[in-house]
């Protein structure tokens, strides 16, 4: 499947509930832990994992991806379950690091792209996402 804005807000549209704002989508990975990386050395790319992502006012919509890019699982996070957010740059600039760790104590780590082929809106969303999350979790 070839991803592009268009795709991904016909993807959207079934997680969207009435009266939550416009989701805000981009293309991530969830990467291996450490141990994963120490233990598979360079094979650890093939433990990440790869997501569509949907930020709205109220959750976060995880579309995993297998190695076709077809559609593998789906996931929805609300913001209730999260307990903080850490937000970094990324590898010179290129994109962002997501630390999200949940109320049960287990976390998920997504890095971003500034840039990726087929989504337009990828920079845009990215800093809306960000900004958004950082008002959502500044205070926790």
């Amino acid at each position: 499947m070839k991803i592009n804005d268009d795709i991904i807000k016909e993807l959207m549209l079934p997680f969207q509930e009435e009266g939550e704002k416009e989701a805000y989508y981009c293309y991530g990975v969830v990467t291996a832990s450490v141990g994963k990386m120490m233990l598979l050395g360079t094979l650890a790319s093939f433990a990440n994992t790869y997501y569509i992502l949907g930020f709205t006012d109220r959750k976060i919509i995880f579309i995993r991806l297998d190695m076709l890019g077809k559609i593998a699982d789906k996931t929805v996070v609300t913001y209730d379950k999260i307990k903080n957010v850490k937000i970094s740059g990324w590898f010179f600039g290129m994109g962002k690091k997501l630390n999200i760790r949940l109320v049960d104590n287990s976390k998920v780590n997504l890095k971003i792209n500034k840039m990726t082929v087929g989504i337009h809106k990828q920079k845009e969303n990215l800093i809306k996402i960000c900004d958004m999350l950082k008002d959502k979790f500044n205070d926790k």
